[in-house]
């Protein structure tokens, strides 16, 4: 699949006294002007994978109404959903990536027409959104179906009879791989390991990760799509953890990563990560601790923390499990390196793959928040984040 390179999140500890660092490999951007907002969920709460996939599959059904057969039809929907979303968006240049999803989702493609009409709504060269466009693997010029089911290719899923399900689905939809239903109702594709190497075969359905895909199940699962009642078929991500706890030499309580480090001035919370000896997961294995150093010494009025959570090494599936059981770690441990480096804002990177994990996600943020682990005045008004 074509992606940005990777770098797996790595949670980390370190027992040192009465100082304990919860981090996390990150990437930390200076002067970080480029970036899009991850869009609000319309779910209020998130109590478990079936909760989850409800109403992340709701919202995806309400967005995929508009896809019509006829050039003229097209043209017409074209013309007002391209400046709806850069509306939406403040028709601000930076958030091409945004007003390109929304456009894809629901009209099924982004044209050569809507990259000259997204261009000039947004006032950026044709080519940038031309770039974008042709980058991701979930976004397509081409006119795609209603619904697009994609089916991994990982070594993994291929090992757990991903050959046969694949000729079941072919047979079902009466469709290759590569195409679209007559009725235009569903897309057939192959894509790269999503994530779920664990639960395979897997598939995505749109952004709906299916598990357990097996040729005998590969009927039901059309007949949920073509009924429109996924979330009822019961292919939702199971919790695949045996044993879980955490591989630590203290007690902790959520925040007292941060708490304490806080009690430090960020020279003092950077000499703690050096001293700790972590290091990067993104492949290099660069010293975190010294990235830290360098960040916080740059110039630049404004610094983010980037954290990568897009992993598409085939056979891995950590993020997953870190992201869906202890989100708030990651976003703790950004928040520690915001202070160590003086950045106020954090930015986490979600792959495309786990985009049915946002609602959670932001039902933790907006915990952390309301317990004051984020926000204006941490420690007593010593940081923002």
């Amino acid at each position: 699949m074509r992606r940005p390179s990777c770098a797996a999140v790595h949670t980390a500890r370190r027992y040192r006294g009465q100082f304990v660092i919860r981090a996390v490999n990150i990437s930390v951007t200076l002067g970080l002007e480029y970036y899009s907002e991850l869009a609000k969920t319309a779910a209020s709460q998130a109590r478990g994978p079936i909760d989850i996939f409800t109403s992340h599959h709701h919202r995806l059904a309400a967005r995929r109404t508009e896809v019509s057969s006829t050039t003229e039809e097209r043209l017409m929907n074209l013309q007002q959903v391209v400046p709806e979303a850069a509306a939406r968006c403040g028709r601000d240049p930076s958030r091409v990536m945004d007003v390109v999803r929304e456009v894809q989702a629901r009209l099924g493609r982004v044209s050569d027409e809507a990259i000259d009409l997204i261009a000039r709504e947004l006032a950026v060269p044709p080519v940038d959104v031309k770039g974008v466009v042709t980058f991701y693997a979930f976004l397509s010029r081409k006119q795609k179906g209603r619904t697009v089911i994609r089916l991994s290719e990982c070594v993994g899923c291929l090992g757990a009879e991903g050959h046969a399900s694949a000729e079941e689905l072919q047979r079902q939809l009466g469709i290759k791989f590569g195409e679209t239903t007559p009725d235009g109702a569903i897309s057939l594709e192959h894509t790269a390991c999503i994530g779920m190497c664990d639960q395979g075969p897997a598939a995505l359905v749109d952004e709906q990760p299916i598990a357990r895909l097996t040729p005998e199940r590969v009927k039901d699962l059309v007949a949920a799509v073509r009924e429109q009642k996924l979330a009822e078929a019961g292919f939702a991500v199971a919790d695949n953890v045996h044993k879980k706890g955490e591989v630590v030499f203290a007690e902790m309580e959520p925040g007292a990563g941060l708490k304490h480090a806080l009690a430090l001035d960020p020279a003092g919370v950077i000499g703690e990560v050096k001293a700790s000896r972590l290091r990067g997961r993104g492949g290099a294995g660069f010293p975190a601790g010294t990235k830290w150093e360098f960040c916080a010494r740059a110039a630049g009025e404004r610094k983010v923390v980037l954290c990568n959570a897009d992993e598409g090494e085939p056979g891995t599936f950590k993020d997953r499990e870190i992201l869906k059981h202890v989100p708030a770690h990651v976003f703790e441990g950004m928040a520690i390196a915001g202070y160590g480096i003086g950045a106020k804002e954090g930015i986490l990177y979600l792959r495309g793959e786990y985009a049915y994990m946002l609602p959670a996600l932001e039902k933790t943020l907006d915990e952390m928040r309301e317990k004051g682990v984020l926000g204006k005045g941490l420690g007593g008004g010593k940081h923002d984040f």
